[in-house]
């Protein structure tokens, strides 16, 4: 059995979306990056082990330089795009 051709066009539709959606989110992350090492004169430390229960997946971010970190348009948790 084919697929509905409207079927089609809203999966690459909705994957379009989901991908413009994690440029802007790029962007948004590298002008945070940048203002940070801007007043810190470094990177944020990245934490040895990556547990998205506890801490952030970029610490030292948000709220002071990004209002919150972004999550992957297509995961339904808050986990970030690690």
């Amino acid at each position: 059995d084919a697929l509905p051709i409207w079927l089609v066009a809203y999966s690459n539709g909705m994957s379009v979306s989901r991908d413009y959606k994690r440029k802007k989110d790029l962007k948004t992350i590298e002008v945070a990056l940048q203002l940070y090492y801007q007043i810190n004169k470094s990177y944020p430390q990245m934490p040895e082990a990556l547990s998205t229960d506890t801490q952030p997946w970029i610490p030292g971010l948000a709220p002071e330089f990004i209002s919150a970190l972004p999550v992957d348009p297509k995961n339904s948790s808050s986990e970030g795009y690690i």
